[in-house]
């Protein structure tokens, strides 16, 4: 990709390809099919969503503030 990317920012503008080659350059083409057939089959599998169990909360939500990081106070001077 980072070659595609230094394609287009060519400074002399006759050496930057326009949009027709850059959807046709080979790498493009291969990465939009490797995530055409990722999104195929993560379609495909239904699967819980993990994260979601990773959130822990504390039975009593006042406890949070244990948890979480202390607030910082900026004093600005005048």
């Amino acid at each position: 990709m980072s070659e595609i990317i230094s394609l287009m920012l060519q400074t002399n503008p006759s050496r930057r390809p326009n949009c027709d080659e850059i959807l046709k350059n080979e790498i493009l083409i291969r990465n939009m099919n490797l995530n055409k057939e990722y999104l195929e089959n993560k379609n495909k599998v239904n699967q819980p969503l993990q994260l979601l169990g990773t959130i822990k909360f504390p039975r009593n939500l006042n406890e949070i503030n244990k948890k979480l990081p202390k607030k910082k106070i900026n004093i600005q001077e005048k």
